[in-house]
């Protein structure tokens, strides 16, 4: 059981690691074809506050998004946890009943 819930913890983990570079790579490149637009038109000025409000935005999403989805990994392991010590105690419960018993049974 340790090792299922262990297992299940690691995929979830290597799922939330993937998505977050997927993500870094899109923002990367978009910021990237971005500043290339920006440098062959750099003299404007307007461009460039635009460019500078734009890596913003999307910086600013980037950052969002990431934290709901570290946030939903962090519930749902912390849920993952719970319902493995509850077993865990059930399980630990249920040994010393029967432990008990045949200690009686013993006497």
């Amino acid at each position: 059981m340790r090792y299922e819930y262990k297992r299940r913890v690691s995929v979830m983990r290597d799922e939330y690691k993937r998505r977050v570079s997927v993500m870094r790579d899109d923002y990367k490149r978009r910021v990237s074809v971005m500043r290339d637009e920006y440098k062959r038109r750099r003299r404007v000025s307007v461009m460039r506050d635009e460019y500078k409000r734009r890596v913003s935005v999307m910086r600013d999403e980037y950052k969002r998004r990431v934290s709901v989805m570290r946030d939903e990994y962090k519930r749902r392991v912390s849920v993952m946890r719970d319902e493995y010590k509850r077993r865990v105690s059930v399980m630990r419960d249920e040994y010393k009943r029967r432990v008990s018993v045949m200690r009686d049974d013993y006497k």
